[in-house]
C-alpha cells in the first residue's frame, strides 16, 4: 500500500496551485481511498505511527506586474490578491492582456485593461482553461482546454464567445500560437503516440506533425511567420532554447539556458520582438535569480554573447512567464510568490502503520 497526495486540479503541479488530497493505494488491487483534504498544494509527504501523514504545504499567489522598457516609469501591478494570474499575452491593439487565474475556483481566462485596470472574464467553465493567445487580426482568442475530457486546443471570439474545439490530439495538446496569415495553430503534445511540435489549420484540418518525438514546450511563432521558437528542456535547469521554420521543421538557430537554483518556472519561456530580431526569453542570472533576458536572433548563429539582462530579477518574486507589447515599450510579467510549511493530517482511520510513502 502506497500514500500519495494529489492536486485537485490537474494543473496543481507547483505553478498553478490547488487544494490536495491525500490518498491510499492498494498497489494489488489498483484500488484507492481518500485519506486527507488539504487547503495546499502537499508535494513531499510521509507516514508517521498512529494514523498521521506529515508534508510540506506550498501557497502562495501570483500576480501580473508591468515593466516600461522605452521610459524610466516604476512598475507597476496590474493584478495583486491571492490567486494565481498567469500566462500574460498582449492583444494586437496592445490595449489588453489575457492571461489564466484561479480566481473563480478552477482556472479560466480573463483580461485586464493596460490602461484602466478593469478586470474582466471571458471564459467561465468548470474545466480548466489556460495557455491563452491571440489571432493575429486580434478577432479570436486561443486556448488549451480539457473540456472534453483531454487538452485540447480551443478558439473564441475575443469576448470569449462563439467557443470551438479546434484539435483532437486525445491526450494533450497545449500553447496555441497563430502564425502571421492565420493559416496555422502551433501547438505542442505530449501524446505518447505521437508527441511532438504540431500545427493544424483553424478550422481542425491538415494536422501535421512538424518535429516529432521531443521535449519541445511552449512554442511562440515569430511576427513575421516564418519561426516558431520552444525551450527543449534536457532537465529542468538546463534548457536548450531551438527555432525551427514552420514550413519544414528544420532548426535555424539554438542557444543554451542554465539554471543555478530550483524554481517553479520553466526556463525558456519566449517572446518575440515585433522586428523578429530579438527574443526575449525566462531565465537565470549568476545567482540564481529568475528574470527576463534579451538575446539576437539570427538563424545558423549562437548570440550567446548578446544576451542581457531586461526585466525581473527579484528576489522575493519568481519570474514565470511573460507578455510583450506590441509596440515592444511595455513588458507584463507574471510573478510568483511561494510560502511552505509543514503540516500533519491526524486522525486517520485505517492507516497503516507501515505504509510507504510516495513524492
Amino acid at each position: 500500500e502506497v500514500v500519495y497526495a494529489q492536486a485537485e486540479s490537474v494543473t496543481g503541479n507547483g505553478v498553478a496551485l490547488s487544494p490536495s488530497k491525500g490518498f491510499l493505494q492498494d498497489l494489488r488491487t489498483g484500488t484507492s481511498r481518500p485519506l486527507f483534504w488539504a487547503p495546499v498544494s502537499a508535494t513531499t509527504l510521509d507516514v508517521l505511527p498512529g494514523g498521521r501523514v506529515v508534508f510540506d504545504g506550498m501557497s502562495g499567489r501570483q500576480a501580473l506586474r508591468e515593466y516600461h522598457l522605452k521610459s524610466k516609469e516604476p512598475p507597476r501591478w496590474l493584478t495583486r490578491n491571492t490567486s494565481n494570474d498567469r500566462q500574460p499575452v498582449f492583444s494586437p491593439d496592445g490595449d489588453w492582456v489575457v492571461f489564466s487565474s484561479n480566481r473563480s475556483g478552477n482556472l479560466d481566462l480573463w483580461e485586464v485593461s493596460s490602461r484602466s485596470g478593469i478586470v474582466k472574464s471571458l471564459t467561465d467553465d468548470a474545466a480548466e482553461d489556460w495557455d491563452p493567445g491571440f489571432t493575429p487580426d486580434g478577432k479570436h482568442i486561443l486556448w488549451s482546454s480539457n473540456r472534453t475530457g483531454a487538452f485540447e486546443i480551443w478558439m473564441a471570439n475575443t469576448d470569449g464567445s462563439g467557443s470551438r474545439q479546434v484539435s483532437h490530439d486525445g491526450v494533450d495538446a497545449e500553447n496555441p500560437t497563430m502564425t502571421r496569415d492565420g493559416a496555422w495553430i502551433l501547438y505542442m503534445s505530449t501524446n505518447t503516440k505521437q508527441p511532438g511540435l504540431w500545427k493544424v489549420h483553424p478550422d481542425g484540418s491538415g494536422a501535421t506533425l512538424l518535429v516529432g518525438g521531443t521535449t519541445m514546450i511552449l512554442p511562440e511563432v515569430s511576427p513575421d511567420g516564418q519561426f516558431v521558437v520552444c525551450p527543449d528542456q534536457e532537465a529542468p535547469l538546463r534548457v536548450n532554447l531551438r527555432v525551427v521554420r514552420v514550413e519544414d521543421g528544420k532548426e535555424a538557430f539554438h542557444t543554451a539556458l542554465t539554471g543555478s537554483r530550483k524554481t517553479v518556472a520553466t526556463l525558456g519561456r519566449s517572446r518575440w520582438t515585433a522586428d523578429n530580431r530579438h527574443l526575449i526569453f525566462t531565465g537565470q542570472d549568476e545567482k540564481g535569480i529568475d528574470g527576463v533576458f534579451i538575446q539576437d536572433f539570427e538563424p545558423g548563429r549562437d548570440t550567446r554573447t548578446t544576451r542581457k539582462p531586461l526585466a525581473g530579477f527579484d528576489t522575493d518574486w519568481v519570474t514565470e512567464s511573460l507578455g510583450l507589447s506590441p509596440d515592444g515599450s511595455k513588458l507584463v510579467i507574471s510573478e510568483s510568490e511561494r510560502m511552505f510549511s509543514l503540516m500533519v493530517a491526524e486522525g486517520i482511520m485505517g492507516l497503516p502503520p507501515k505504509a510507504k510513502s510516495a513524492k
